[in-house]
């Protein structure tokens, strides 16, 4: 994932990382996800995680924002 800029230096792209959530699955998956993620060796700053949420408790909406930094959040 790096590349070559002009003058040799190397340039990361910026990503997004999409996981989805379905009914209750955030505590049995997510966390372990998250914990996966902390281990990346990738700039923290040239990756941000977006959390698909759907069908959940307000319990598991709540656990959501204890393992994430949530910062927008959607409801329809």
């Amino acid at each position: 994932m790096h590349g070559s800029g002009e003058g040799g230096i190397n340039m990361q792209p910026k990503v997004g990382i999409i996981l989805i959530n379905y009914k209750d699955y955030a505590k049995r998956f997510l966390a372990d996800c998250r914990d996966s993620l902390r281990l990346i060796d990738y700039p923290k700053d040239k990756y941000v995680v977006y959390i698909v949420d759907n069908a959940t408790s307000p319990e598991t909406r709540a656990y959501l924002q204890e393992i994430y930094l949530i910062r927008h959040t959607l409801q329809k």
